[in-house]
């Protein structure tokens, strides 16, 4: 945001062919622009940048509260896998995306980082709203409706990453990350070439770490260390 920490009272916005083109003293916009159309925003409102959410499961808005008040572990091992191994394919993941999509378009959020399976049903939604979002190819050790195993998974991540980050496919709405879910659900070898894909398409690495008390003690146990990242 320019300028930085401030606020621009009586100010306006001037938009172009969906662009913005021009940021300026409400005073001085009849003798510069033509407009034609405008639209006020009282004294009581702010205009903002959009929001960012830098880690969304965008699909599993399906699954809000299906499973509460457990820990990570239990969180993961005894509802939601099993309920994404039984519901999650194409078009879970359309629809859910597409509800998460409008409430975060709803409530100002115009960017996301996401990961999760199918990913390129969830690049296309985007590409179809206009939003702007970091779509990560989920990689994870066990078969599910998306792919069978490791390798299947990195394979849909390379392409993936070729449509998005080599050819550009959405004109800038869509960046493709490397999404391996965590250090407990993915191999050393499996991460290992994770890095290789990250290196070779200069790709973002999205992950969970250290959610919970018990992950950091497994994690700290294992590599002999305090904080091992």
């Amino acid at each position: 945001v320019v300028p930085e920490g401030a606020v621009l009272e009586r100010h306006a916005v001037v938009v172009a062919n969906g662009e913005i083109v021009d940021v300026l003293p409400s005073s001085d916009v009849a003798a510069k622009y033509r407009p034609a159309a405008e639209e006020y925003v009282d004294e009581r409102h702010a205009l903002l940048p959009g929001f960012v959410n830098a880690h969304t499961h965008a699909a599993m808005t399906l699954l809000r509260s299906y499973a509460e008040d457990a820990d990570l572990m239990t969180w993961l091992t005894k509802y939601i896998w099993p309920a994404e191994a039984k519901f999650v394919d194409e078009q879970f993941v359309d629809v859910g995306s597409r509800i998460a999509v409008a409430e975060m378009l709803k409530t100002g959020t115009t960017c996301f980082a996401d990961m999760y399976f199918f990913p390129e049903v969830t690049a296309r939604i985007v590409e179809q709203v206009g939003m702007r979002a970091l779509v990560g190819a989920v990689v994870i050790n066990f078969k599910s409706n998306y792919c069978d195993d490791l390798d299947g998974y990195l394979a849909a991540a390379e392409r993936l990453l070729k449509k998005y980050n080599e050819d550009d496919a959405s004109n800038g709405l869509v960046r493709a990350a490397l999404a391996p879910h965590s250090c407990y659900a993915v191999t050393d070898a499996g991460l290992a070439k994770v890095k290789e894909f990250a290196d070779k398409y200069n790709a973002a690495v999205h992950t969970h770490m250290h959610e919970s008390p018990g992950e950091l003690a497994a994690h700290t146990a294992s590599f002999d260390a305090a904080l091992p990242l």
